[in-house]
């Protein structure tokens, strides 16, 4: 390994880095347990100086270097699953975390509302410049991100692209799909929300007259129609 990670080159990426989601899980089983999202932030620093120091002769600066990889990673048989070293983060809990960041604002200012906007256009590469959202354009753009390849929008659209599972599934699975419809079936779709996978919450762009517009919602598998999981990406089905 010749990359080093920190605090300073990868925090906030604009996608989960599988490197430091696999240096995040390796600091879980051998220092203590902190989020593994693929964000070097504080909390990565402060596990990696701890481990730094309980080795002794390595340089306690948080910077995950070669040396500080190898003796991470030196196990006897352990490894990680491959939901965390995916090189494109290509799974549910990934959708999820990245959804989850753009809603909430955590890509640059928490205290700053994501604002729903009907029709809203983003750079669907670049997750950390969205301010406004409909609920098809968050989700396009975090699809996108994640694969490097351009998701189409729309939610009916959305949902075709998408194998179909049942909601109580969905409802229950890390960044799993789900759709609402006015007339039961999947030409009436008209809105998208990525489950937390908790059997309660979701995250969606809902509209310009809820509090939150955009964040987080528990309002249970009820107010749902239909459900689906993108195909390629790998997920923790209950």
């Amino acid at each position: 390994m010749t990359l080093d990670l920190s605090i300073n080159t990868h925090n906030k990426d604009p996608q989960p880095h599988p490197s430091v989601r696999e240096a995040q899980w390796w600091l879980c089983r051998k220092v203590r347990k902190i989020a593994v999202d693929g964000e070097f932030g504080d909390e990565t620093r402060k596990a990696t100086i701890s481990f730094q120091k309980k080795i002794g002769f390595l340089e306690a600066d948080g910077v995950i270097g070669s040396k500080t990889w190898h003796q991470l990673s030196y196990s006897h048989g352990a490894s990680p699953p491959a939901s965390i070293t995916n090189a494109m983060g290509r799974s549910g809990r990934a959708i999820k975390e990245l959804g989850l960041k753009i809603a909430t604002g955590k890509y640059f200012d928490p205290a700053i509302k994501i604002q729903y906007v009907f029709g809203a256009e983003n750079d669907i590469f670049h997750p950390e410049k969205v301010r406004r959202t409909d609920c098809s354009e968050l989700w396009q753009v975090v699809v996108s991100s994640l694969t490097g390849k351009a998701w189409i929008d729309g939610s009916q659209n959305q949902y075709h692209a998408c194998t179909r599972i049942p909601v109580s599934t969905a409802m229950r699975t890390p960044g799993a799909f789900l759709f609402i419809t006015d007339n039961g079936s999947a030409s009436g779709i008209h809105h998208i929300a990525g489950s937390v996978g908790d059997g309660v919450r979701t995250i969606e762009a809902r509209s310009a007259h809820t509090t939150p517009e955009v964040g987080v919602f528990s309002s249970g598998q009820g107010r749902f129609d239909l459900a689906g999981t993108v195909p390629g990406f790998t997920y923790d089905f209950p």
